[in-house]
């Protein structure tokens, strides 16, 4: 039953802190994400990775499938 019940705890907290993440988003990125849930499923699944750039945030989208441009976008 603990373990039942630290599982609980873990998945909810982990979901609350995922919705958080992506308040703090940009609305191109939210929109982007939004899209990812409604197309059809990718193989490899499709990502956004957020890294810093000379100080300021960019966020990779990798192309969906093998010889198809990826993209790259800046905070604003």
């Amino acid at each position: 039953m603990r373990l039942f019940i630290l599982s609980a705890i873990f998945l909810f907290s982990s979901c609350s802190a995922q919705k958080n993440q992506t308040q703090n988003l940009s609305s191109c990125i939210n929109t982007k994400i939004e899209s990812f849930k409604t197309d059809s499923l990718q193989n490899p699944p499709r990502t956004i990775t957020e890294y810093t750039y000379k100080g300021s945030k960019v966020y990779y989208v990798p192309g969906p499938c093998c010889d198809q441009y990826s993209e790259v976008f800046d905070s604003k």
